[in-house]
């Protein structure tokens, strides 16, 4: 079953990445439930999600930066956490200056 590090044509890294990827995803969707909620919880796992997804996915990130770019009020919402989150810098709208 285990050949050099890789179970099944699948190696370990890749594997961790999925996991990654599926814990990001459950704290985006549960953030989403939890929104409307006067706790900001819901802002929280969902902004804590999207960090985890934007640092394994190249395509997620695009796909935020260009969301940022569209909604302003989004974007300064996201600036004012960005130091807390690093990977969220990753996906800061070009500037047009």
């Amino acid at each position: 079953m285990k050949n050099g590090g890789q179970l099944v044509g699948v190696s370990l890294l890749n594997l961790m990445a999925l996991f990654g990827q599926l814990i990001g995803v459950c704290l985006v969707l549960v953030g989403l439930v939890l929104l409307p909620l006067p706790i900001p919880l819901g802002m929280l796992l969902t902004l804590m999600g999207l960090t985890i997804l934007i640092a394994l996915n190249k395509t997620i990130a695009n796909s935020v930066k260009r969301f940022r770019t569209r909604h302003g009020r989004f974007d300064r919402a996201v600036r004012k956490v960005e130091r807390f989150l690093p990977p969220l810098r990753n996906t800061q709208p070009d500037s047009e200056s």
